[in-house]
């Protein structure tokens, strides 16, 4: 469960014991397989509640939440890697990183593009080369996405990483001539029209002539 920490809200950390069986029982319980590591501690298997991871990752607006680990240790953690169901999309399983105080992190972040409809309303659509670059920053600083405003985009137009709008603190890793985002005119297929099936010949009835007496 997440508990509540000086005015901070904390991701409860449970351990856990590994293996197929024992992970498909959590997931029937509501919980999520997790793997915290990093910073000078041994890597740890620990269970999460999945709606408090849930419903954690849709307030805080970043990937960095405080946790409280097995035997009661506090502790910032960078969600590094997050593992789907391949049908449903649910949570399967977290990789979480430890942050230790004055670090600086390393992480790919998602790329969105604003006011799409104004593309869009041109009879244009945005073609993606790249949907996530690497970032550093602190903790505090990592952004949950970057944004591209579709102000002024119009035909042929292309954004590169060094064009992206940082927040104050966040330090792009991407090469900056990198190609993230094009403005292009949708594709159409031409579809040939099928050749009209052959006619099929007209069987004629075969008279067969009368044998002279």
């Amino acid at each position: 469960m997440a508990e509540r920490h000086q005015d901070h809200v904390r991701l409860e950390c449970q351990p856990r014991a590994t293996g197929t069986a024992a992970s498909k029982q959590m997931r029937r319980q509501g919980l999520i397989p997790a793997v915290v590591y990093g910073g000078k501690d041994e890597p740890v298997a620990v269970s999460v509640e999945s709606a408090s991871l849930n419903k954690l990752m849709s307030a805080h607006g970043g990937p960095v939440m405080d946790a409280t680990l097995p035997g009661g240790a506090k502790a910032r953690l960078l969600v590094r890697e997050i593992y789907r169901h391949p049908v449903d999309g649910k949570i399967w399983h977290v990789d979480f990183q430890r942050v230790l105080a004055g670090q600086s992190i390393r992480s790919d972040v998602s790329v969105t593009l604003d006011d799409e409809s104004l593309i869009i309303k041109q009879g244009l659509i945005p073609s993606w080369s790249l949907t996530h670059v690497h970032v550093e920053a602190a903790p505090d600083a990592l952004p949950e996405a970057l944004h591209i405003s579709a102000v002024g985009l119009e035909f042929g137009r292309h954004v590169t990483a060094g064009e992206i709008a940082l927040p104050d603190g966040v330090k792009m890793l991407t090469a900056p001539d990198t190609l993230v985002l094009s403005v292009v005119a949708p594709r159409v297929e031409v579809v040939a029209e099928a050749a009209p099936a052959a006619a099929e010949p007209e069987e004629a009835a075969a008279e067969t002539p009368d044998e002279a007496d």
